[in-house]
């Protein structure tokens, strides 16, 4: 279970200077265990060089690992009250990335800074060597990610491009019966066929104009009977009201449609479109290519209802 650190407050630091020069502590010593304490170490910490008898320089370099590497590295190098070189190599070390458990191997093994200086650089290669073949294989581990990222990538667009394909080819097929189906036969409707407006007819015959007895002409007004065009008729046929059929036969006989027109509206009719997509038709006056396209897509509409 990990312990908690308990800092000291500024009134404990106070105490704690206080009680050091009472003891009679030099300067130094005092000016470095109140630096640390005001860095943030323990009581317990700072106990590593202080509870024993260590020239400044070694508690300077005992605090310097405190600081930089934590409890362990400083436990270490204070354990046999090393020289402040061999101190001073342990620490430069360990800040290279040597762990601190090789260089308590070095300590064990050499009796000066030069010898464990040489024995720690050897150690400080096979380091490197690790570490960069960790790199390397944290490296080949993300290209393999992105390989497989970019396969599954390969395979969706694959399976995409076979079903884009599939789709064309029935397209392309649909097209072709389409093609050889026999298409209908065009009849050209003219505007003629459209209801005739009885229009009077005015015949002139011979009057006498009394009282003079004078013989003029007199204009008489003869009706000619409507006709009913084909069209007309198959609205009949259709069931369409007989109101219905004179505002639409209306509408078709205005003149705004050309001939092409027509026969898109005769094929509507039989096409069994309603009386409101009939109006609609009329009133958009579209091109003929687009009427047929508009025919077809009602007539979908009124089977799929």
């Amino acid at each position: 279970m990990e312990t908690t650190r308990k800092v000291l407050t500024e009134n404990e630091i106070t105490n704690e200077i206080n009680y050091l020069k009472r003891k009679g502590r030099n300067d130094e010593i005092i000016e470095l265990v109140s630096s640390d304490y005001s860095y943030g170490l323990t009581k317990e910490e700072v106990n590593i060089y202080l509870g024993k008898q260590f020239e400044v320089a070694q508690m300077r370099m005992i605090s310097k690992a405190l600081r930089d590497h934590g409890v362990d590295l400083a436990k270490l190098i204070a354990e046999e009250k090393y020289d402040t070189n061999r101190m001073q190599v342990a620490i430069s070390f360990c800040s290279q990335g040597v762990p601190v458990e090789a260089i308590g191997k070095g300590l064990e093994q050499t009796s000066n800074a030069h010898s464990l200086k040489e024995v720690l650089k050897k150690v400080l290669v096979a380091v490197s060597v690790d570490t960069e073949k960790e790199h390397m294989k944290q490296q080949l581990e993300e290209k393999d990610k992105v390989i497989q990222s970019q396969q599954k990538t390969i395979e969706e667009a694959n399976v995409e491009i076979a079903r884009l394909k599939k789709q064309n080819e029935e397209l392309q097929s649909t097209k072709k019966k389409a093609e050889e189906t026999p298409k209908e036969e065009k009849v050209e409707i003219p505007k003629a066929e459209a209801e005739v407006v009885p229009t009077p007819e005015i015949q002139y015959v011979v009057g006498v104009n009394r009282p003079n007895q004078a013989i003029m002409p007199l204009a008489v007004e003869k009706s000619t009977p409507s006709k009913q065009s084909g069209m007309y008729a198959l609205m009949g046929k259709l069931a369409f009201k007989k109101k219905s059929r004179q505002d639409i036969v209306g509408m078709v006989a205005s003149g705004r449609l050309n001939t092409a027109q027509l026969v898109q509206i005769k094929h509507a009719i039989e096409r069994g479109l309603t009386e409101q997509q009939l109006v609609h038709l009329i009133n958009s006056c579209v091109p003929p290519e687009q009427m047929k396209e508009i025919i077809e897509i009602a007539e979908l509409e009124n089977n799929l209802n």
